[in-house]
């Protein structure tokens, strides 16, 4: 059962979401400790901008002190200035990129972005590019270290760097299936949908962006492959959620259901769409699916609302709530991957299997998370 403040908060959120009126207002008004605890989890799903935005229709009477409302806008103003800045750093990227011929296609974020009814209002993480072949992928690596930028080395064999203040990532592997039996299937797919890549208007700007196909797979599949590690926040479900409402009528459904049921992910993409109708109002009219089965999703979003953005707010694991440093780090990783692992196997169990395998490859190797 969820309480009060979860409630509100996934009121708040739906309106923002959707850009509509509250659809309840019997659990409003909010005292300031509850308007304090709906604030926190709406920062710890990285959804404060979308919430904030659902706030703002409430009546006056159900508002929060001005103080607050003021803080809140403060943070909002953040976000929408963070936004800008990474699309002035994706531009100037994709300048010097394209003085050197070095193709790439932008993935996730600010693609995701431009999905919303208000796209400044959501929060961005990092920049990621996709490069189709490695010759480019090492090219663009050594083009940024010759700007004096250090370049890492992340998981899968991302490259990780800082430009200015922000975060970018190289890509050479587009979807988050670790499965290595359908890694052909994936090649073959990307290669059939690159005359369906997308073209996104950034700061006046054309960059390349994924068909919507591969924009579904590659969206959903991130979401499995960060709930079988330490947790994946709601921001993450929103994005789907706007996804499937601007692309309904681009979508093949019974091809998208084919897809996804070769990856091995079919129950899992059902169980991720229950949450979305459930909980995020997403209307059935949007979903991209045939046949599509009812499922109680409500173990789901539990997990979702403890864990927080990446499972950097899951406070069961520290000794001080108020220790992020330490949860950062997200230490007592096998007490908390393997009830994600359990509770995927049933949904994506070739996922389940795989996933701790890459991962300890990864930290045997020194890759980054």
């Amino acid at each position: 059962m969820l309480n009060k403040v979860q409630q509100a908060f996934l009121t708040l959120l739906r309106s923002g979401l959707w850009d509509s009126s509250i659809d309840d207002l019997s659990i409003f008004p909010l005292d300031k400790e509850e308007w304090k605890n709906l604030y926190s989890i709406s920062m710890a799903q990285t959804v404060e901008g979308i919430v904030y935005e659902g706030m703002l229709k409430l009546p006056p009477a159900f508002l929060p002190h001005k103080i607050f409302q003021l803080r809140w806008t403060v943070r909002v103003d953040q976000i929408e200035r963070q936004n800008k800045l990474m699309a002035e750093i994706l531009v100037q990227i994709d300048d010097i990129f394209k003085e050197e011929d070095i193709p790439f296609t932008l993935l996730k974020g600010l693609s995701l972005a431009s999905l919303y009814e208000k796209p400044l209002l959501r929060s961005s993480g990092d920049i990621d590019l996709y490069f189709d072949s490695i010759k480019d992928f090492k090219r663009a690596n050594a083009l940024i270290r010759s700007k004096n930028i250090q370049v890492n080395t992340g998981a899968l064999n991302s490259s990780i760097y800082l430009w200015k203040s922000c975060e970018v990532e190289h890509h050479t592997k587009m979807m988050d299936i670790l499965n290595p039996f359908k890694q052909r299937y994936i090649k073959k797919l990307i290669n059939a949908e690159k005359g369906f890549y997308r073209k996104l208007k950034i700061q006046e700007k054309t960059i390349n962006g994924i068909s919507w196909t591969l924009a579904h797979i590659q969206t959903n599949s991130h979401i499995l492959k960060h709930y079988l590690g330490f947790g994946i926040g709601l921001r993450q479900f929103c994005d789907v959620a706007r996804l499937y409402k601007k692309s309904i009528s681009e979508i093949d459904k019974l091809k998208l259901q084919a897809h996804y049921k070769k990856l091995g992910i079919l129950d899992w993409m059902y169980m991720v769409n229950n949450l979305l109708i459930q909980y995020l109002g997403l209307s059935k009219n949007f979903l991209p699916f045939e046949n599509h089965p009812e499922q109680d999703a409500k173990w789901l979003l539990n997990d979702v609302l403890v864990a927080g953005n990446f499972g950097f707010h899951d406070t069961r694991y520290v000794q001080h709530s108020d220790n992020l440093k330490e949860n950062r780090q997200r230490n007592n990783a096998l007490e908390r991957v393997v009830p994600h692992l359990l509770n995927a196997k049933k949904y994506a169990p070739a996922e389940a299997f795989w996933f701790p395998i890459f991962k300890t490859r990864d930290r045997l190797i020194g890759h980054k998370e």
